[in-house]
């Protein structure tokens, strides 16, 4: 383990001990959290379904790029639809690529308190493309699944919402910088 700025960075190892403990603490004091071993940590089971009533406090999401790469100078957000506003959440700003074929670690956003699963509407990612240097032209990247969870305190764990894919799912490039996922399923 390793701290800066009042937050831990966590092994992969650590996380299999007390994954909903201490991600649940790091993300809802508004820390972000990675991994620095090869293995992602698993969040929790797949549900059979989350009630509308279920109150959600925290979402955690993970992308997995395609052929063609992030670069360190464009931007990744999430955006998450609740009673008639927009909640946006940055996945690492710039600063970071993503190489191809890899997953990144798990991005978080605290919803607004009393946030009921039935109260979000949609879930979106945007993409801000960077504008390249004298050698790079200007960034695209594929996205080919972005995987989603949350914390639900209802039944006090995460709670895998969905993964959609494709191939790629979305290519973002400077005219496309918005996807969609066609409204929250429950």
């Amino acid at each position: 383990m390793s701290e800066s700025n009042g937050c831990v960075a966590i092994g992969a190892s650590s996380w299999r001990v007390v994954a909903g403990i201490i991600v649940g603490a790091l993300a809802m004091a508004g820390c972000g959290v990675s991994t620095t071993d090869a293995d992602e940590p698993e969040l929790g089971e797949a549900s059979d379904g989350l009630a509308g009533t279920d109150r959600l406090d925290m979402i955690a999401v993970r992308f997995h790029t395609g052929g063609d790469d992030k670069r360190s100078d464009s931007q990744v957000f999430f955006n998450v639809f609740i009673n008639g506003f927009v909640n946006q959440f940055s996945a690492g700003g710039t600063g970071a690529t993503w190489p191809n074929w890899t997953w990144t670690d798990y991005f978080f956003g605290r919803l607004p308190a009393g946030t009921r699963n039935m109260d979000i509407g949609n879930f979106w990612v945007t993409w801000s493309a960077g504008s390249g240097s004298f050698i790079q032209t200007g960034d695209n990247w594929n996205m080919e699944h972005v995987e989603i969870w949350v914390w639900d305190s209802t039944l006090n764990g995460w709670q895998f919402k969905g993964q959609p894919g494709g191939d790629p799912l979305q290519r973002f490039t400077g005219s496309t910088t918005l996807w969609s996922w066609g409204g929250w399923p429950l």
